[in-house]
């Protein structure tokens, strides 16, 4: 379990100028942080031409690669957004989280939070977090409704909501 989780370093310039300005704590900075980081994974993904016209399923955050340990973030299809936890940081920022995503990806996107339980555990993840989350829940219904991806132009059936990411 980690003790510290460093969010942003002093060389970062406008995001650690907007942490400065605002003097933000808790969800405020998660959610600046989470924000300039997907905003950061958007950017890196449009210069890979990604989505284009063959292409509309890929990931858009990787962990660790985009500065987001423990959150994964996969695009599917034109609406899709699959948001997937696997640290207790993400658990209970969730919220902010969410809103950093639903930021740079529009309100249109379909927001789909999954949980990694087995990694959440080892993190100190339990049921009455559990228990608290599902009372917290938005009423959002996740139908898990096939929709139809591509990559490279090949088309593929996909289940956003309970299908295989990876």
């Amino acid at each position: 379990m980690f003790r510290v989780r460093f969010l942003a370093h002093a060389h970062e310039g406008a995001l650690w100028d907007a942490l400065q300005e605002r003097g933000a704590s808790g969800g405020d900075v998660v959610e600046l942080v989470a924000r300039e980081r997907v905003r950061r994974a958007v950017a890196r993904r449009k210069a890979l031409n990604l989505p284009r016209e063959d292409t509309d399923a890929y990931r858009l955050c990787n962990g660790e690669g985009d500065r987001l340990s423990g959150l994964v973030i996969d695009v599917i299809g034109p609406e899709h957004v699959v948001v997937s936890s696997s640290s207790l940081w993400c658990e209970v920022y969730k919220r902010s989280i969410q809103a950093a995503v639903r930021a740079e990806m529009g309100e249109a996107a379909r927001l789909i939070w999954r949980k990694t339980t087995a990694r959440l555990a080892q993190d100190g993840y339990n049921e009455v977090f559990d228990e608290v989350d599902r009372e917290a829940e938005d009423a959002e219904e996740e139908d898990d409704e096939e929709v139809v991806i591509q990559e490279l132009g090949f088309r593929y059936a996909a289940n956003p909501a309970s299908g295989q990411k990876t």
